[in-house]
C-alpha cells in the first residue's frame, strides 16, 4: 500500500500527477492544498487545507510514504515553503548534525569542510 501526499494537486499539472498516481496503483493520494474539498471530489482522496507557507505540516504528512510537491507560488516564497515541507515530511533533517563532515575510505577528512545545504529545521 502507498500513500503519496502531492502539494498542489488541485493545479493544472497536480491534476493530471493526482489522476496517473490513482491509475498507476497508488493505495491512498492525499492532496494538500489552499482549497477546500470540493462537493465532486472522488471519496478515495484523502484533503488537507493547509498553506505551505505558514500552517502546521504534520497532519499532511503522517504516514505517507512520498511526497509529491507541485504547489508553486509566485516569487521567492517557493523556496521556504519547500524548506516548510521537507522538514515537516523528514524526520532524519531534525536529527542530522548541522556540520557533517564526510569521511573518506582511509577514515580520514575529506578536505573540503562545506556545511550541510540541509535546512535547519
Amino acid at each position: 500500500m502507498t500513500r503519496v501526499l502531492v502539494t498542489g494537486g488541485t493545479g493544472t499539472l497536480g491534476r493530471q500527477a493526482v489522476a496517473a498516481l490513482e491509475r498507476g496503483g497508488a493505495s491512498t493520494v492525499r492532496l494538500l492544498t489552499r482549497r477546500e474539498r470540493p462537493a465532486d471530489a472522488p471519496p478515495q482522496r484523502e484533503w488537507c487545507v493547509a498553506d505551505l507557507r505558514s500552517d502546521p505540516l504534520d497532519a499532511a504528512v503522517r504516514d505517507v510514504d512520498a511526497v509529491l510537491h507541485l504547489a508553486s507560488a509566485k516569487g521567492e516564497e517557493d523556496v521556504p515553503a519547500a524548506q516548510r515541507l521537507l522538514c515537516a515530511s523528514s524526520p532524519w533533517t531534525r536529527a542530522r548534525p548541522r556540520h557533517a563532515w564526510p569521511r573518506s575510505r582511509s577514515g580520514r577528512r575529506w578536505a573540503s569542510r562545506r556545511r550541510s545545504r540541509a535546512p535547519r529545521c
